[in-house]
């Protein structure tokens, strides 16, 4: 049984790599498209910046527990936000895609598992997202001179692998949606800009009108955000309690996106669905 089940293993593992070399190809084939998604990483992340030159101002007082400097603050919220949203949105985006090509149907009348198909989408989107932390990086090292390699610590790197979990699990959820309804519009953007607001990614929460600040807290982004962020900071106490909650998160969200898209795609089956877009 054992190793029926070890065999079984190394079969979806190798899948897996074969779907991220097919994802890769055809990514390859349209190099513009590749190299415009990363100019725009880019150029969303210096307008911020010289958004703040603009007033003359690095060092504000509401950022003066992660040290007072603005453009580090930036620096970060961009790292973790771009970095979460990169492997979600290939979740989402490669189901809708294999659905629009007829590919998910022949795929799912195959002995692979869809949880093969979400790690593959996973680990091809965690690519994409280290490539755009290293982007702005760079960009804060050698534009701004910003320190933060030396400040990456364990936990920094623990707080990466939660956000790949969690992340999963809200791609799933997505990818569940859009396999149920066809088309879910702009919502996954919707949610994304709504979340931001109250996550601190580019500002503080304590900026935030009182009344509203508590939702803050209920977001599960804000815990991986400000977590990471505190993670880059020596000596921070409470970095355990965020690692702590964001691990909870994620656990919720793995399980809750595999429910919502198992059920998606046995309603799509049960509907002959799912090569329909």
């Amino acid at each position: 049984m054992a190793i029926k089940a070890s065999t079984q293993f190394w079969r979806e593992m190798k899948k897996v790599f074969f779907f991220i070399k097919r994802d890769f190809k055809i990514l390859f084939s349209y190099r513009l498209a590749f190299a415009s998604m990363f100019a725009g990483v880019f150029f969303s992340l210096f307008n911020l910046v010289l958004f703040g030159a603009m007033f003359g101002v690095t060092e504000l007082q509401s950022l003066s527990f992660y040290g007072g400097n603005y453009i580090s603050y930036i620096l970060i919220g961009s790292i973790g936000w771009g970095f979460m949203w990169a492997i979600s949105g290939a979740t989402s985006n490669a189901l809708q895609s294999e659905m629009m090509m007829g590919t998910l149907e022949a795929i799912m009348s195959t002995p692979t598992k869809v949880t093969t198909l979400v790690l593959s989408y996973t680990i091809y989107g965690a690519f994409f997202g280290m490539l755009s932390v290293f982007l702005i990086i760079g960009a804060g090292v050698g534009l701004f001179g910003s320190d933060i390699l030396g400040a990456i610590s364990p936990a920094t790197v623990v707080f990466f692998f939660l956000m790949v979990a969690m992340m999963a699990g809200i791609g799933m959820i997505f990818g569940g949606l859009t396999v149920w309804t066809k088309n879910i519009g702009p919502l996954l953007g919707l949610f994304q800009n709504s979340t931001m607001f109250f996550s601190g990614v580019y500002y503080p929460i304590s900026v935030l009108p009182a009344i509203i600040r508590p939702i803050s807290h209920i977001m599960p982004f804000y815990y991986s955000v400000e977590g990471l962020r505190r993670s880059l900071m020596p000596g921070t106490p409470d970095v355990w309690y965020y690692m702590g909650v964001t691990a909870i998160v994620a656990a919720v969200l793995l399980i809750l996106g595999y429910i919502i898209l198992m059920y998606a795609i046995k309603k799509a089956k049960r509907d002959g669905s799912l090569s329909f877009y």
